[in-house]
């Protein structure tokens, strides 16, 4: 997602060449389909703060998710990097 973000006019260019209709839907925050009628490669940075995905070019990133997953791990990470070597 990061890379998304960090290189938009690249991807913009990309989605100029691949959109059939070029609606463009980005920075919206609700959820995905409070626009009716866009294709979802038409959106870009939407998030949805009910269920705490962001969508990019369509398709979504779940960060709660990701969180959860990061919040699991890091314990255990810190566990190994206590540990002498």
């Amino acid at each position: 997602m990061l890379n998304n973000f960090e290189h938009f006019d690249e991807q913009i260019d990309k989605w100029f060449a691949t959109s059939t209709n070029r609606i463009h839907v980005d920075r919206i925050i609700g959820p995905a389909n409070v626009i009716g009628g866009v294709a979802p490669i038409d959106m870009f940075r939407v998030f949805d703060p009910t269920t705490a995905e962001v969508v990019f070019w369509g398709e979504p990133y779940p960060l709660k998710t990701i969180m959860d997953e990061v919040t699991r791990l890091y314990p255990l990470a810190r566990a190994q990097g206590d540990k002498p070597a």
